[in-house]
């Protein structure tokens, strides 16, 4: 009767699925003049880029000051009600 309980009581095992086989990517082959194309096109683009910092560098930055009056002040009509002097 032991014997019985005991293996009813166990999970059945399970074999886990084989792996899947995958296929490597082939990397693309690029020819001599894609080549050249790519590298003049990167040279281009760095000489753009070096241009660009020189012409930020060279750029004059306006300083930021303050270009509003403060929106509290001590000024004021006195008899005004709305804007009087504290």
């Amino acid at each position: 009767m032991n014997a019985s309980v005991a293996n009813a009581v166990q999970a059945p095992v399970v074999t886990p699925p084989p792996p899947v086989e995958t296929t490597p990517v082939a990397k693309p082959v690029l020819n001599e003049d894609q080549k050249k194309a790519l590298s003049d096109k990167d040279t281009k683009f760095s000489q753009k880029q070096d241009a660009l910092k020189k012409a930020r560098a060279n750029q004059i930055v306006p300083k930021r000051g303050k270009t509003q009056p403060p929106p509290f002040s001590k000024g004021g009509n006195t008899y005004d009600p709305l804007n009087a002097k504290l």
